[in-house]
C-alpha cells in the first residue's frame, strides 16, 4: 500500500498548528492544564507559563481540563493564538470531604486525600465494597487473590511496602477503625483440608448504605490513627439512618427538636421514632462559666469541631460569650492567634482541651490546661495545667487560690520591707537596740511564715 505525492500533500494541509496560553480568572498561567483533542488520544499540556502547542485539523474541538476548574471546549483555528480562561469550579471545590479528624472542603485540602461518593460507585456489578473501587482511585489497586465467595481483596495503596507483613490500609467505618482482613479458617482443627483465606472485613456493609468513601493516601494519615495507618486509610461514611437516607427511600420523618446526631429507626419499612446521641455537658461545667465571670475573665469562647446547631445550643445552655463551630486544628490555632492579637498584651488567654487536636492550641495560648484523665498524651505533654479530676470547676478554684497566695506573698513582702524600713529609721535617730534588730530579722521572719500558712487553708476556696 502506498500514496502518491498529492495525497501526501492533501493529508499534511488539513493540519494546523495551534498555539494557546491558558490562565485562570486573575490571568495567571495554569501549569499542566490538560488540553486534548474531544474523541480523540491526541493532547498536550501547557508548560511553566501556560502555553500549549497542538497540531490538530481545522474545526476540531480542543478539551480544556483541570482539577478544580470548569471544563471548557474551543474550536480550533489557524491563524491566531488562543487564550482560554478557566474559571473555577465551585462546586467541586466546596465539596465536603471526610478527612479523619472531621471535614473539609476540597480547596481547603492539603494533603494526598481522594474521595469517591455514592453515586460514582458500582452497586450493581460489584458483589464488595472493595470491588467497586477498583478504578475508582489514583494510587491505588484492588486485585481479588481467592476465587472464593467472601474472600478479601487485597487493597495496595501506593505500591507496596513491606515484603513480607500486610500492606493491607486501615479501614474505618463512621469514626470506628476495624481490623484488617483476619484469616478465617473454615475447616476442622487437625484436618488436612484446613484451608483459610483472607476475610473481605467491608463484606458486612451493604453497598448501598455508603454515602461516601475517602482514601488517605500520605503519611499525615499516621499523625491521626496511629503506625496502623501506615499503608493509608479507607474511610467510609454511611447513610446511618440519617434523613438524606430517608428522603431516598420516600420516607417521612418529623424534625426533633432536641439538638445532637439523629439515627432514625423504621421496622418493616415503617418509621418507628429516632435516637439522638449527644454530649452530656459536665455538672459543674455552668456553674465553672459563671464563676470565671464573677473572677473577673472578660470573654468565655467555645472552639469546637462539632456542628454549628450543637456549638450554639452548648453555648446557650453554659452561659458562654460566643462560639465558633466546625473548626478543624487549623482553624483553631488561627482563631487563638485572633484572640491573642486583640488582646494586645492586656490581657491573657487560658485555653481548656482534652484532644489531640487541641495540642497545637494548648501549646500555643499563654495558659494551656488539659484534662488529666481522659486527656490524650499530646494535650497533656502539651499543657501548662493538668486537671488530674478532669473537673472544669478546678479551674475558677485554681484562681482563687491563686489570688490568695498572691495577696499572702504581697502582705509578707510589705511587713518585711516595712519594719526592716521602720528599724533602719530608729536606728539612724539612736532609738533602736539590739533586741529591735533581732525581732527586725528573727520575729518579721516567723510573722512571714506564719502568714503564709494561711495558703495551705484552701478547702472553702
Amino acid at each position: 500500500m502506498y500514496a502518491t505525492s498529492n495525497e501526501v500533500l492533501s493529508v499534511t494541509q488539513q493540519l494546523i498548528t495551534v498555539k494557546g496560553t491558558v490562565v485562570d480568572a486573575n490571568e495567571e498561567p495554569l501549569i499542566g492544564v490538560n488540553v486534548s483533542v474531544k474523541g480523540t488520544s491526541t493532547g498536550a499540556i501547557t508548560d511553566i507559563e501556560g502555553q500549549f502547542t497542538l497540531s490538530v485539523k481545522a474545526g476540531d474541538v480542543l478539551v480544556f481540563s483541570y482539577i478544580g476548574y470548569q471544563k471548557q471546549e474551543v474550536t480550533a483555528q489557524a491563524g491566531r493564538p488562543l487564550k482560554v480562561i478557566l474559571r473555577e469550579d465551585s462546586e467541586t471545590l466546596d465539596e465536603v470531604v471526610v478527612i479523619g479528624y472531621g471535614t473539609s472542603r476540597k480547596k481547603d485540602i492539603t494533603g494526598a486525600i481522594a474521595s469517591v461518593k455514592a453515586e460514582e460507585l458500582n452497586t450493581v456489578s460489584s458483589s464488595s465494597v472493595s470491588q467497586m473501587l477498583q478504578g475508582k482511585v489514583t494510587g491505588m489497586s484492588a486485585i481479588q487473590t481467592s476465587a472464593q465467595p467472601g474472600a478479601g481483596i487485597a487493597i495496595n495503596i501506593r505500591g507496596s511496602v513491606s515484603p513480607n507483613g500486610s500492606n493491607a490500609p486501615l479501614y474505618v467505618i463512621d469514626g470506628v477503625p476495624l481490623q484488617n482482613n483476619s484469616t478465617a479458617d473454615p475447616g476442622i482443627s487437625g484436618i488436612d483440608y484446613k484451608t483459610g483465606v483472607d476475610r473481605d472485613p467491608l463484606n458486612s456493609i451493604n453497598p448501598s448504605d455508603i454515602e461516601s468513601i475517602e482514601v488517605l493516601k500520605d503519611a499525615s494519615a499516621a499523625a491521626i490513627y496511629g503506625a496502623s495507618a501506615a499503608n493509608g486509610v479507607v474511610l467510609i461514611t454511611t447513610k446511618s439512618g440519617n434523613a438524606k437516607m430517608l428522603a431516598a427511600a420516600g420516607i417521612d420523618a418529623p424534625n426533633c427538636e432536641v439538638v445532637g446526631t439523629i439515627l432514625h429507626v423504621l421496622v418493616d419499612g415503617t418509621y418507628a421514632g429516632h435516637i439522638v446521641i449527644a454530649d452530656t455537658i459536665k455538672v459543674d461545667a455552668e456553674q465553672t462559666i459563671h464563676d470565671l465571670h464573677a473572677a473577673g475573665v472578660k470573654r468565655t469562647v467555645m472552639l469546637t469541631g462539632d456542628r454549628e446547631e450543637v456549638a450554639a445550643s452548648v453555648a446557650k445552655q453554659l452561659g458562654l460569650d460566643e462560639f465558633h463551630a466546625q473548626l478543624l486544628p487549623g482553624d483553631k490555632v488561627e482563631r487563638v492567634e485572633a484572640l491573642l492579637a486583640a488582646e494586645s498584651g492586656k490581657g491573657k488567654l487560658a485555653f481548656v482541651g482534652d484532644g489531640i487536636n487541641d495540642a497545637p492550641v494548648l501549646t500555643r495560648a499563654d495558659v494551656g490546661i488539659a484534662m488529666g484523665a481522659m486527656g490524650s498524651d499530646a494535650a497533656i505533654e502539651a499543657a501548662d495545667v493538668v486537671l488530674m479530676d478532669d473537673k472544669p470547676s478546678d479551674i475558677s478554684r485554681a484562681i482563687r487560690v491563686a489570688r490568695k497566695t498572691m495577696s499572702i506573698v504581697w502582705q509578707n513582702i510589705i511587713f518585711a520591707l516595712g519594719i526592716k524600713l521602720l528599724i533602719l529609721v530608729l536606728a539612724a535617730l539612736g532609738i533602736a537596740n539590739m533586741w529591735l534588730a533581732v525581732f527586725g530579722d528573727v520575729g518579721v521572719a516567723i510573722i512571714a511564715i506564719l502568714n503564709a500558712m494561711r495558703a495551705m487553708g484552701v478547702k472553702n476556696l
